[in-house]
């Protein structure tokens, strides 16, 4: 009986196939996959494109399906290059895309799947989250992230993604061939495509949390800002720069201030960052910022 319901849930949703780009992670990795594997709606395919990790996982990828498709790239290009790479050999009408650090959550394509089977004026689907902070660690539900509204439309990215990461985005495939993700920035590929999305049709949106989102890691970029160089710090503003347009000047300068003094207040270089500050974002939007960051640390509301 349960085979047969199975069988005609496949029929009615539209074939997913499932990328999830690596590296170096073999024991998150398996838990991805394996939350994959768990769905209750099951992919078209899973698709895992390697960005030449130190060692191949063949192997370890193996010893959980050895269905899944295994694509290892012959030099290092980022994870935009790696999640173009998988559309491209993707045979699905859908593509979800799913980090190699985060797991997702049994019904999570069934739930999207069936979103966008209803809404024909949508090209993509995305949902809440919930954060796990480190591996092994337990739910954290206080620390869910879900919005009431039933599409992602432009002026719901105007403060930056507020939405989701990567691992909750489900798209029609010919889609995400036309809009590829931009391999030129280093960071917000994810807010960049939803805005680009977003310009394009509403994104339908699955008001739950339907992923793990792991944070915390010793290699996010919660925990390399702290450490960063200014000129590491510039480069992550080219996201900004390219919908400086679109943003409008205040919120640019707005969203500028806030890229540019995350976690000022831990950075041994803190001066100099202030100073850019001023300079790129100007005295108002600067002001704004660090008031923020002081009232929130004495506790004022």
């Amino acid at each position: 009986m349960i085979g047969k319901v199975l069988s005609k849930m496949q029929s009615v949703f539209p074939s997913v196939s499932v990328i999830v780009p690596t590296y170096g992670r073999p024991g998150f990795l398996l838990g991805a996959i394996e939350s994959v594997l768990q769905q209750t709606l099951k992919p078209h395919e899973i698709i895992i494109v390697d960005d030449c990790s130190p060692v191949d996982l063949s192997a370890t990828i193996k010893q959980v399906d050895s269905t899944i498709s295994y694509h290892r790239l012959p030099e290092n290009r980022g994870a935009n290059f790696a999640r173009n790479y998988g559309v491209r050999v993707a045979t699905g009408e859908l593509v979800a895309f799913l980090d190699d650090d985060d797991e997702w959550f049994i019904d999570k394509l069934e739930r999207q799947s069936a979103l966008l089977q209803s809404r024909s004026d949508a090209e993509a689907c995305l949902c809440g989250w919930r954060k796990q902070k480190k591996a092994g660690g337990g739910n954290h539900r206080r620390n869910e992230r879900v919005h009431p509204f039933s599409e992602v439309r432009p002026e719901h990215l105007l403060r930056g993604n507020v939405i989701c990461g990567m691992s909750g985005l489900v798209a029609r495939r010919e889609v995400m061939l036309a809009e590829q993700f931009d391999e030129v920035l280093p960071n917000g590929q994810d807010w960049d495509m939803y805005i680009r999305l977003s310009m394009r049709a509403p994104i339908a949106y699955v008001s739950a949390a339907l992923f793990m989102y792991r944070f915390g890691l010793h290699d996010s970029i919660s925990l390399a800002n702290t450490t960063e160089t200014l000129e590491h710090t510039k480069t992550r503003l080219l996201v900004l720069d390219k919908h400086r347009a679109w943003m409008g000047e205040k919120n640019y300068r707005d969203r500028l201030a806030v890229y540019i003094l995350r976690f000022v207040l831990k950075r041994p270089d803190r001066l100099q960052v202030i100073r850019y500050s001023l300079f790129r974002a100007g005295i108002l939007a600067t002001l704004k910022d660090l008031w923020g960051k002081a009232s929130e640390r004495i506790g004022i509301t």
